[in-house]
C-alpha cells in the first residue's frame, strides 16, 4: 500500500509539471519554475474535483482554461542582489 500510495504522489507531481510546463510555454520568457508550485496544485486539484460534474464535450475547454488560469501564478522575480550582513549576538 505504501508503495500505491508514493506512485499516487509522483503521478499527481508529474501530471501538476505538465500543466505548469504547458502553462509557461504558452507565456513570453516565462520558465515553468517561475510559476507557484502550491497555487498550481491547488488550481490542478481543483479543476480534478469539478471535472466530473461537467459534459463531457466542455472537457477541452475547462482545459484550456485551466491553463489559462495557471499562467495567472506567475511568481515575482528574485532580488539576487540583497545582501543581509550576518548578526552575531554577544555572548553574556
Amino acid at each position: 500500500m505504501i508503495e500505491q500510495a508514493l506512485w499516487g504522489i509522483l503521478l499527481a507531481d508529474n501530471l501538476i509539471r505538465q500543466a505548469m510546463t504547458e502553462a509557461a510555454s504558452k507565456l513570453d520568457s516565462v520558465l515553468p519554475n517561475q510559476l507557484s508550485i502550491a497555487s498550481c496544485s491547488m488550481a490542478v486539484t481543483q479543476f480534478f474535483a469539478t471535472i466530473p460534474l461537467t459534459s463531457p464535450g466542455n472537457i477541452p475547454k475547462h482545459n484550456t482554461l485551466l491553463i489559462e488560469q495557471l499562467g495567472y501564478f506567475k511568481l515575482p522575480r528574485r532580488r539576487e542582489e540583497r545582501s543581509y550582513k550576518k548578526w552575531v549576538t554577544p555572548k553574556p
